[in-house]
């Protein structure tokens, strides 16, 4: 805090000082006549030269603001493409959170094991059949629930870097990351659940047709950014 104080005195000084001289030259006769400013002849000089440069330096300072604002508009840009990819980032990792945070309980040779992750939910949905409950009772259930929620996350990341201004080149690199995130821990999973329980025959139900409808758009979409990967 005092450094910037101090150079500001110090440069207050010397323009002080500077300007003091600058006066005191000025107003001492000259040793040629025609330079000698203090006669009547002269007086007006200054006027005539401020009249010549004003326009001159009223350029200058027009040039030094264009330039100034046009690198304040880049500086807001860099750091609104920043923003939107701190952004992208968090949403990213928060539906690595919830993933990692499903668990669920199962039966392995009659001992109940649990199970996190990809891994409780590729278990479920791989021994789930609704004959002991209905498609609208499991998607009102904890477990059920969980999954949808976890879809929105994954749409709302999606759509985040579909708002974003990054262009092409940087939101392919997050598209990318997101469908790789959808191949390799949603995809399988939800296969399972769909194909096993014939849930394409039953999409009047709500729950049902959002789950079935994400998963063929997120099919198309992850071919595009990752290729034609098909496990199945």
């Amino acid at each position: 805090m005092k450094q910037p104080l101090v150079i500001i005195i110090a440069t207050f000084i010397v323009l002080l000082i500077i300007t003091s001289t600058a006066v005191s030259i000025v107003l001492r006769p000259a040793f040629i006549n025609e330079l000698d400013l203090t006669q009547t002849e002269t007086a007006n000089i200054g006027t005539a030269l401020s009249g010549i440069t004003t326009p001159f330096f009223t350029a200058i300072s027009s040039v030094l603001i264009f330039f100034a604002l046009i690198k304040q508009i880049k500086s807001n840009k860099d750091q609104r493409l920043k923003s939107d990819g701190d952004m992208i980032f968090l949403l990213l990792s928060q539906l690595e959170i919830e993933l990692d945070n499903y668990s669920f309980e199962a039966n392995v040779e009659g001992n109940k094991e649990t199970r996190t992750g990809y891994y409780a939910l590729l278990t479920l949905f791989k021994n789930l059949n609704f004959d002991s409950i209905s498609e609208e009772a499991f998607f009102k259930s904890m477990h059920g629930y969980k999954v949808i929620l976890l879809i929105k996350s994954f749409k709302m990341a999606e759509n985040r870097i579909e708002l974003s201004k990054l262009g092409s080149n940087y939101s392919d690199v997050f598209y990318y990351k997101l469908f790789n995130f959808y191949q390799s821990k949603l995809r399988n999973s939800l296969n399972y659940l769909i194909e096993n329980n014939v849930l394409r025959e039953k999409t009047e139900i709500p729950a049902v047709k959002f789950i079935v409808r994400f998963f063929e758009e997120s099919n198309v979409k992850s071919t595009k950014y990752l290729g034609d990967i098909d496990v199945f």
